[in-house]
């Protein structure tokens, strides 16, 4: 427990500490841009409609980022080990070349089912003509569905070559044009289309920070496409996951839609708990899952070394989330109020957010510990195991929030995230077990079996 100390300090001193401090700056600057909007619209139907047109677009960008950043980076890191520069320049292109084609399908289908979209599955709880808004909100967004794939290729190859800095300014670009649009146009009567419209332009603004800063390091596009064993090869290494990542945010799509059936700004006082919970996941678990998922990938043939490293990672996770953990055991309302409470954001608006937070403080140690064990089963190459252990995890946390928000109502969605990180822990220990990998005693076999 005395070296404690000393082992924050290391990590602080780390290559992670960059990555950690920019994504905690832009977790700042998206819980910012939550607090006004929060300001501007309370837990209101209003708000609520922000927040479910907000969440198609974020629920995409993840799946496709998520999917393919701890995907990719294996394969990716493979390729520059083993092809020319100007072999491995040409199959990115080739990625990122079908990454457009991907963007443009994905534009033209979101653009025409938007309404269809918030009124059967993202907001089926909201009126008619708030529905209507969010559908529009949704257009105004396009921008997201036509990049996001662009970024994801763009993401996984700077991660690869562990320029992992610039990736992690995303959480900063969008956050600051939503804000700028805010302050410019906070008495405008269509404030909601300007947030989505600002959202858009923060995208496009990285995704050409994003190329810019590749072409610097050597990529250089070129009009090729990938051939079928290419094709085979990217679609085995990122179709498991991807599918994982629509049931599992999937899931969180239908936590909001459970929770917009309930009492009116249900949906944004659990937003707005959720984003705090994986604010912390994000800086601590994502920052430190991402920046040593290149070595995991190097280490995936010796199991010996593979294992040191994963516990290695996951000590980093507990040294740094079990303190705020504590913080937020006694001063959570303090907190919540201190952020959240301005403008039409009342008191008992605080009130049902830092309840939320205190069901979901339970399984904030599994939730951050994620990250590192699904890394180690993309090393593997186990990405089949990881599609299993998110569909069971979607379907175990849809039933419980369904189940403890007739109980409880909103702290029963915010308590099954608890229970579903919990399990989701050690269902992955179970999945790296049979993968060779023993995390809690015994030795770990010799050869790793791929998935």
């Amino acid at each position: 427990m005395a070296k404690a100390p000393q082992m924050i300090l290391r990590i602080l001193r780390s290559s992670t500490q960059k990555v950690m401090s920019l994504t905690f700056i832009g977790m700042l600057s998206g819980i910012l841009m939550d607090v006004t909007i929060a300001g501007r619209f309370g837990a209101t139907a209003l708000g609520d409609t922000v927040i479910v047109a907000l969440l198609l677009p974020q629920f995409l960008d993840t799946i496709i980022r998520e999917g393919t950043k701890f995907s990719l980076i294996p394969l990716l890191v493979t390729n520059s080990k083993k092809l020319s520069v100007a072999e491995n320049n040409r199959r990115l292109s080739a990625l990122f070349n079908g990454a457009f084609l991907l963007g443009v399908v994905l534009l033209v289908l979101f653009e025409l089912v938007a309404g269809l979209v918030i009124s059967r599955f993202a907001g089926p709880g909201l009126s008619a003509e708030n529905q209507e808004s969010a559908a529009i909100m949704l257009r105004l967004m396009g921008a997201i569905f036509l990049l996001a794939p662009m970024i994801a290729i763009l993401s996984a190859h700077l991660n690869s070559i562990k320029k992992f800095s610039f990736v992690a300014l995303r959480n900063s670009f969008i956050p600051a044009a939503v804000l700028l649009g805010l302050f410019l146009f906070w008495a405008e009567p269509n404030l909601i289309y300007i947030i989505a419209a600002s959202y858009s332009i923060g995208f496009i603004a990285y995704f050409l920070l994003l190329l810019i800063v590749s072409m610097r390091f050597g990529f250089a596009p070129k009009a090729i496409w990938m051939s079928k064993e290419e094709i085979t090869e990217v679609r085995q290494a990122v179709s498991w996951p991807t599918f994982g990542f629509v049931a599992r945010q999937g899931g969180r799509l239908l936590e909001k839609s459970i929770a917009s059936l309930l009492a009116a700004g249900s949906v944004s006082a659990y937003f707005f708990a959720f984003r705090i919970f994986s604010a912390i996941q994000t800086v601590i678990g994502t920052s430190i899952a991402t920046t040593g998922l290149p070595d995991l990938s190097d280490a995936a043939e010796v199991s010996r070394v593979l294992r040191r490293k994963i516990i290695g990672q996951l000590k980093k996770v507990l040294l740094l989330v079990v303190p705020i953990i504590v913080v937020f055991l006694f001063f959570a309302h303090e907190i919540i109020s201190l952020i959240y409470e301005r403008g039409n954001f009342d008191a008992e608006a605080v009130g049902i957010t830092t309840r939320s937070i205190q069901y979901l403080l339970p399984g904030l140690v599994f939730f951050t510990m994620t990250p590192v064990l699904n890394s180690a089963l993309y090393a593997l190459r186990a990405y089949r195991k990881v599609f299993y252990n998110m569909l069971f995890l979607s379907v175990v946390n849809v039933a419980l929030a369904w189940f403890l928000s007739q109980q409880m109502g909103v702290q029963g969605i915010a308590l099954s995230v608890s229970i579903t990180a919990f399990l989701g822990n050690i269902v992955a220990l179970i999945l790296l077990k049979t993968s060779g990998i023993h995390l809690l005693g015994g030795k770990s076999a010799g050869q790793q079996n791929k998935a």
